[in-house]
């Protein structure tokens, strides 16, 4: 059954210096979308075709080969054992679900650091593809302007490398936590962010994971 997604109004703001002179606009995007989904609208567009250029947060997104080579040579240390025997008792069973529904056969984590088998599984069941985030959809549309990035992808996966173990634990507990929870109401953050909900995408931005404060 075809899933009903609202109208494409993702959040656009208008950034201006103190004399009231447009300098750019900020586009919050989202990382992923399901197949056949539309997020352009009249103002997208005009902020698109306006842009001199255009800042993301991982310029070099679109090289997802160099990026598969840079987590792998930081996510493994041999001999960690079991990823289930990293979490508590009670997120056990969850955790196990998680990796029969993945790609990933258990024995794959048994050499995985714990931040970065998180990051793998949080793609479980997740609505949408990588393949039609945003953020990728503007780097290719900006192909003949200057694309640069906040970060770069081995800077931003060295954050997690560099976490303390107690981190890590956190970090994979929040993401079999948020599985739990998405199985309830899946598309959720794809909806208020195409619909363009505030208080939905501030909710999500300091709760769950996000109200670790290290973890922020």
């Amino acid at each position: 059954e075809p899933v009903d997604y609202p109208s494409a109004s993702p959040l656009v703001y208008e950034i201006a210096n103190a004399d009231g002179e447009v300098e750019g606009w900020m586009l919050g995007t989202i990382h992923a979308l399901p197949d056949g989904v539309s997020w352009r609208n009249r103002v997208v567009d005009a902020v698109v075709s306006d842009a001199d250029l255009l800042w993301v947060e991982v310029a070099e997104l679109n090289n997802q080969t160099e990026i598969a080579l840079t987590f792998g040579e930081m996510a493994g240390t041999e001999g960690l054992g079991p990823l289930s025997d990293r979490v508590s008792d009670e997120l056990r069973d969850p955790l196990e679900q998680m990796i029969a529904r993945s790609d990933f056969p258990a024995g794959d984590f048994a050499d995985t650091e714990s931040w970065a088998a998180a990051i793998m599984l949080a793609r479980v069941d997740a609505v949408g593809k990588p393949s039609n985030g945003v953020d990728r959809a503007l780097i290719l549309e900006f192909a003949q302007r200057e694309v640069r990035g906040f970060e770069t992808a081995a800077g931003q996966l060295g954050v997690f490398d560099q976490l303390a173990e107690d981190d890590q634990t956190e970090l994979l507990e929040g993401t079999v936590r948020e599985w739990i929870a998405g199985r309830d109401v899946p598309g959720k953050l794809v909806r208020s962010w195409l619909a363009g909900d505030l208080a939905a995408l501030e909710t999500a931005a300091s709760t769950g994971i996000m109200a670790d404060p290290e973890l922020y």
